[in-house]
């Protein structure tokens, strides 16, 4: 388990398959990483734009991915500092 003192960002992506192709090569190198996913919105965001969907329109509710558009992610990968010079190296 890495620990918050101990830890570096890798990188910041918003491609789940990037994401797993760097993942898979820290696993087969044995660098133990840290992915944090993140939403595009927030919580409040969310409720804000689904009740509108709920509402607008004389034609029936939408759905949330209609009033909202898609949901997309931003992945964080960590690794500790001292792996950060060798796994950047990996990845690139």
């Amino acid at each position: 388990m890495l620990m918050p003192w101990d830890k570096a960002k890798l990188l910041t992506d918003s491609s789940a398959m990037e994401i797993a192709r760097i993942t898979e090569i820290l696993k087969h190198n044995n660098i133990e990483y840290e992915c944090v996913t993140k939403k595009n919105e927030s919580s409040i965001g969310t409720m804000v734009h689904g009740s509108m969907g709920a509402s607008v329109g004389g034609g029936g509710a939408f759905t949330f991915s209609q009033s909202a558009g898609p949901v997309s992610y931003v992945y964080h990968v960590f690794v500790s500092k001292k792996n950060l010079e060798r796994a950047n190296m990996l990845i690139s």
